[in-house]
């Protein structure tokens, strides 16, 4: 059973406000020509599409500058294989590295091109940093393939640096990425949503991770931050990001009175915000009776 940020039954749309992304968008895949890749630059749309059709997402993160993008450009992609696999298998995206920092932080991208595979439930299943010929290439796809078939349903893991293929990469000079090791003990014990930025979650459906440098404290909680805007956005409205209940889980303290904090494997959106549950036992009971653990009146 898929647990992460389950939404809760549609029997209870009167209480409960369920977080969706419409499907009204203009993809340019519908009409996509057969004999060459038609790429999107839209890692949102793309992600959609994925779990209306089960196929993963392809994302190519390149630089104008890049002489190993520069050769997949002109050898790889418009290889009649290659481009016949991607068409048929996957949603392809293709960003520039330097123009997207947002994705590219997400992802950890240091160098380019950098190849990742996503399944609909936007899990990373392959990833390859360097350029890489039609045959090596089309191994990447296929070995992708293959782990999408029996990728299990699962919160998407954070983003490792993955060893470089053959062809080489070139850096993006993109500040790295923060060392979260590097955070004093007592901050870490606090720190909510395991340190993703609850508005890049919230506005984007998007696991970003956050950035020390980038932290506020609120309820006693420790908030990490994508950027300086999502955390000016979260000071101005921190209800509306936060979890609920300063995220203690709402079962837990119904039934027994004790406050235990929920974690990010186990949420809900309801009445717009977001709730955390320490089990998923306690998710499905919140699922079937939310009209009741909602109710402020005496508990179990």
């Amino acid at each position: 059973m898929n647990a992460f940020f389950k939404k809760t039954n549609v029997a209870l749309t009167a209480l409960i406000s369920l977080l969706f992304m419409s499907s009204a968008f203009g993809f340019p895949w519908d009409n996509a020509p057969k004999n060459e890749i038609t790429w999107s630059d839209n890692l949102r749309q793309a992600q959609e599409l994925s779990r209306q059709t089960g196929k993963p997402v392809l994302v190519h993160f390149f630089s104008d500058t890049c002489p190993p993008c520069k050769m997949m450009e002109k050898i790889t992609f418009p290889n009649p294989e290659i481009t016949k696999t991607i068409q048929n298998s996957f949603i392809p995206v293709k960003l520039n590295a330097k123009h997207n920092p947002r994705e590219a932080q997400m992802f950890n991208v240091q160098c380019v091109p950098r190849d990742i595979i996503l399944s609909p439930n936007g899990q990373i299943i392959n990833s390859a940093e360097g350029g890489q010929d039609p045959g090596r290439y089309s191994q990447f796809l296929a070995t992708a393939q293959a782990a999408a078939r029996v990728q299990p349903q699962m919160p998407p893991p954070v983003p490792q640096q993955p060893k470089i293929e053959a062809g080489g990469a070139c850096p993006i000079n993109e500040t790295p990425s923060f060392d979260y090791a590097s955070i004093p003990e007592d901050d870490r014990a606090r720190i909510e949503f395991e340190g993703y930025c609850p508005v890049e979650l919230t506005q984007h459906s998007m696991w970003v991770r956050g950035d020390y440098n980038n932290r506020l404290v609120f309820e006693d909680r420790l908030y990490l931050f994508a950027g300086k805007a999502q955390m000016e956005e979260f000071n101005r409205n921190p209800e509306k990001y936060a979890p609920a209940y300063q995220g203690i889980d709402i079962v837990v303290w119904k039934e027994r009175g004790e406050k235990v904090h929920g974690i990010r494997n186990y949420g809900a959106w309801a009445v717009g915000r977001v709730f955390l549950f320490s089990s998923e036992e306690n998710l499905i009971k919140f699922e079937k009776n939310a009209r009741y653990y909602l109710t402020p009146n005496s508990r179990q």
